[in-house]
């Protein structure tokens, strides 16, 4: 490669860069305006810097789309980055998600939208492929905060087990109901 193809693409990434880290502050504006009215210090940090501030850290709240009957989060994109550097530093994940959010599915059959698009750079092509959510191992969570309360460890390894079995009852119900319709 030539000192230009390499200029271009350090270019090229900072914009990405760049465009993330607008995508982020659009999406969260609403978040930051609260904090900010509630007089609360923030200091807005993108996902790929986060490594640099995680000493600082002493837990990490995220929200769910879904929780599924398999036992995955899906959640926002870079979530799944996010949970697994504050797993290996030992810093506690509290994941926020009222019942309504649990779904009867497995997360290989939620909606998760692939996206492929061919980019050209220069000489350069490639495909770019996206994803428009992330899915999380609960495992990796520490604690589960619903309008039930908090629940850790060992109580969402209780509740998945009780939710498991409720699934199933339900399962049987609506299997005993759509034989008796034909």
């Amino acid at each position: 490669m030539d000192g230009g193809t390499i200029d271009q693409v350090k270019r090229r990434a900072i914009q990405i860069l760049e465009e993330k880290h607008e995508k982020i502050i659009t999406k969260t504006r609403r978040l930051i305006k609260s904090l900010s009215a509630a007089g609360i210090d923030m200091e807005i940090i993108p996902e790929y810097s986060l490594s640099h501030y995680i000493e600082q850290g002493n837990k990490v709240f995220m929200g769910a789309l879904s929780i599924t009957d398999d036992m995955k989060v899906i959640s926002a994109i870079g979530s799944a980055n996010i949970v697994s550097l504050c797993h290996l530093s030992n810093l506690p994940v509290y994941l926020f998600a009222n019942t309504l959010k649990f779904s009867h599915r497995p997360s290989s059959q939620q909606r998760i939208h692939r996206k492929v698009e061919s980019k050209t750079h220069g000489d350069l092509s490639f495909q770019l492929i996206t994803h428009s959510h992330d899915t999380v191992d609960l495992k990796q969570v520490d604690f589960l905060v619903t309008e039930d309360g908090i629940k850790d460890k060992a109580a969402i390894a209780a509740w998945i087990q009780s939710s498991r079995g409720n699934h199933e009852k339900d399962q049987s119900i609506e299997n005993n109901y759509r034989q008796r319709q034909s």
